[in-house]
């Protein structure tokens, strides 16, 4: 039986962020959820945290939908300046961020405050900076590598 997304939102004095408990299942029915009640919790841009930890514990079931919400939560977040983390995230999660590579770019572990402790600082808002854990410009898919030269 399917469960819906439900969002929580809590700060956390001792790492400095939001933690954002979630629970539900993500999927293609309702991940929409996910963000819309993040943004619906959080309030106006200027009052919404911008470093925020999901805590997928009493997260039951999670597909590419879910993953993309993620990813756009993550996204709206860097250009306001911020960063986000999953804590607990379940099995599938970690496989998915792992094998599409957003695990280099969103921050995972097992508990809140050492997740918290990865995210980027506060940053002001600006499209395509340099991500601080890679150095790269703009979001994941605007980064190409460099060719390599012929001998």
């Amino acid at each position: 039986m399917r469960r819906d997304v439900q969002v929580r939102l809590e700060t956390n004095h001792s790492s400095g962020c939001t933690v954002a408990y979630v629970s539900g299942d993500l999927d293609f029915g309702n991940a929409h959820e996910l963000v819309d009640e993040f943004f619906r919790l959080s309030g106006t841009a200027a009052d919404r945290p911008t470093r925020v930890v999901l805590d997928f514990e009493e997260v039951g079931f999670l597909d590419s939908s879910g993953i993309g919400a993620v990813v756009r939560l993550w996204k709206a977040l860097r250009e306001g300046g911020g960063d986000l983390g999953i804590a607990h995230p379940p099995r599938i999660c970690w496989v998915m961020m792992t094998r599409t590579g957003l695990a280099r770019y969103i921050a995972m572990g097992q508990t809140v405050h050492g997740v918290a402790s990865r995210l980027a600082p506060p940053r002001a808002p600006s499209r395509g900076s340099a991500h601080p854990r890679n150095g790269r410009t703009g979001p994941p898919g605007e980064h190409r590598p460099r060719a390599s030269r012929a001998r």
